[in-house]
């Protein structure tokens, strides 16, 4: 997609009434913030933004946007972006730094979600600690409005729980599992899929895409949805 696109989309998502948008310093290495926080600049108080830290992806610069997929196809043959997916940082410096630059990105100064991006064992009880002093500092500093978790249940669920989490985040391929209808009806979550995988859950059912979704949401009420697009078709689809 080129920028314009991007932009576009973005703009009919929020004429269509839209209003909380879900983005990572690891989407698009960095790019994803920087067309959000164009689009969104100006409208601040009336949308949601959420973000998350802790895959150390090489950001590139805010020009690249025009040159995207070259730039991509240049770290797909280099040794380390692969290893930077498969690799976690969660100490409370990453944490500030990451979201610091995010918000330079997003043109904004807080994000209502800070999400860990999907840790890939437990936590141990250190590293709980560490993680709540971070977050209750940038609370207080009103940088963040809560904190959460996001990642496959098998990320997080184990015998550590999901530390200082206060709202949980999961792919919707993962609505089966006891523990992701646990914490839908009982704490706030987000379920997060393609437009692809609600499709084909959609398939089987009757009725409109959107009432699908609505059916859904009634289903589990303390849960929300994100679905992931990348075309103005696939929009429509959603809000029709």
């Amino acid at each position: 997609m080129s920028p314009w696109s991007r932009a576009r989309l973005l703009e009919e998502a929020i004429a269509r009434g839209i209003r909380a948008f879900d983005a990572a310093p690891a989407y698009g290495n960095g790019l994803a913030e920087v067309e959000l926080g164009k689009v969104t600049r100006g409208l601040r108080a009336s949308v949601e933004i959420n973000t998350k830290v802790g895959i150390p992806i090489r950001i590139y610069p805010a020009w690249a946007r025009f040159g995207f997929p070259a730039f991509r196809a240049l770290d797909m043959v280099t040794a380390g972006h692969r290893q930077r997916y498969r690799r976690r940082d969660f100490r409370a410096r990453t944490i500030v730094e990451s979201l610091d630059r995010s918000l330079l990105r997003l043109r904004t100064d807080y994000v209502d979600n800070l999400f860990l991006h999907e840790p890939l064992q437990p936590f141990v009880p250190a590293e709980v600690e560490e993680i709540d002093e971070c977050v209750a500092q940038l609370l207080r500093q009103g940088k963040i409005r809560a904190f959460g978790i996001a990642g496959p249940v098998r990320y997080w669920a184990g015998p550590a729980g999901v530390g200082p989490a206060s709202v949980i985040q999961c792919p919707m391929s993962d609505l089966q599992l006891p523990e992701v209808v646990a914490a839908a009806t009982g704490s706030p979550f987000i379920l997060y899929g393609t437009h692809r995988a609600f499709a084909e859950a959609h398939a089987r059912i009757p009725g409109s895409y959107s009432t699908f979704l609505a059916e859904r949401m009634a289903a589990l009420p303390r849960a929300r949805f994100i679905v992931g697009t990348n075309t103005v078709a696939n929009l429509k689809n959603l809000t029709d």
